[in-house]
């Protein structure tokens, strides 16, 4: 019986060798991660065709990796990711959308616009650079002739002197605000937009912003200044 038993070991021993190499030894040290199949652009939603499960190296594995394929399906992306890069909870989180303790969600009106990207999304972090246009200077040039009384100190020609005013942090101010909204027409210019495919300046915007930058933004809409709009 013992015989029998040693020459049935050793006849498993090729067998026992070949499910250790191609099966068990490829799983240690190993991890399963969530990738993408094909690049997914900045403001689109992940479908279940976008992604994938891959075992890779645990050392290969970027930090906070998502494991789990129901963690992604039906999320938006904050960035471009590439066909099979890993996914991070920092590419669809998207909770920089909602204001925090201290911050409100404040419209931009069109009419405080003096113009802004096409290609503008939800989530874009922008900066707003205060101007005035010719028609807004004349026509406080020839208000000013009219009238004796000194004019506002922020109603300067140009914003470099307003932001002389107010102080030089304020252009820095105005930097990195979060657009929490944006409606192009009748349709909120969002998840499935894609930039190349837009083909009008949205024209509602609610941006995320702290107590300071409201009372500055409407500080400058109030004495006649519009703004720019510009995003990296």
């Amino acid at each position: 019986m013992i015989v029998v038993l040693a020459v049935a070991i050793m006849a498993m021993g090729p067998v026992i060798n070949l499910v250790w190499y191609y099966v068990i030894e490829p799983k240690l040290g190993t991890k399963n991660v969530v990738v993408m199949t094909k690049k997914v652009e900045r403001g689109n939603v992940i479908t279940d065709q976008d992604v994938k499960t891959l075992t890779i190296k645990e050392e290969l594995a970027i930090d906070n990796a998502i494991t789990d394929l129901g963690q992604v399906i039906g999320k938006e992306v904050t960035r471009d990711i590439k066909e099979r890069e890993m996914i991070s909870p920092e590419m669809i989180e998207t909770k920089h959308l909602y204001p925090k303790e201290g911050e409100w969600n404040m419209p931009l009106p069109d009419s405080w616009i003096m113009t802004q990207p096409s290609t503008l999304l939800r989530g874009d972090r922008i900066s707003l650079f205060p101007l005035k246009d010719e028609k807004t200077k004349k026509n406080e040039e020839e208000s000013n002739q009219q009238n004796t009384v000194k004019p506002d100190l922020l109603n300067k020609v140009t914003a470099n002197e307003a932001i002389e005013v107010l102080g030089a942090d304020t252009e820095e101010k105005l930097k990195n605000i979060v657009v929490s909204y944006a409606k192009n027409n009748s349709q909120e210019v969002t998840t499935t937009d894609n930039r190349k495919n837009l083909t009008a300046v949205p024209n509602k915007l609610e941006l995320v912003v702290t107590e300071e930058q409201r009372k500055l933004i409407s500080n400058y809409a109030m004495n006649g200044f519009k703004f720019l709009v510009v995003y990296r």
